[in-house]
């Protein structure tokens, strides 16, 4: 969603009101500082009148490990773990480093 344009954020403002007796679920993600000033606004909106805010920290290690695996089906090793960790684990990250070593290229973070 960071890259919604004013008319997205428009229709996110009006829509849910809009459509609240409606068997209807929301969700939006976005990125932490990113999106038009429209954007944020019509987000701090939403949660201003009862949105649930739900804010995701990094995978811990061992859902690293788990995410680089399923990715390779099979299991990291030692040198591909430790480059995972080098992301810190931003799960967006953490796919580049896998499909990167998947296609048999070097990635670094």
């Amino acid at each position: 969603m960071q890259w919604a344009d004013s008319g997205t954020a428009a229709a996110l403002r009006l829509l849910p009101r809009r459509l609240a007796s409606r068997p209807v679920a929301w969700l939006v993600t976005t990125r932490p500082g990113q999106g038009s000033p429209q954007l944020v606004a019509t987000l701090a909106e939403l949660v201003d009148t009862g949105a649930d805010l739900l804010r995701l920290g990094p995978l811990e290690q061992d859902a690293v490990a788990q995410v680089v695996a399923d990715i390779l089906q099979a299991e990291p090793d030692a040198e591909l773990r430790r480059q995972a960790e080098r992301v810190r684990g931003n799960p967006f990250l953490l796919g580049g480093v896998s499909s990167g070593t998947r296609r048999g290229k070097l990635w670094s973070p």
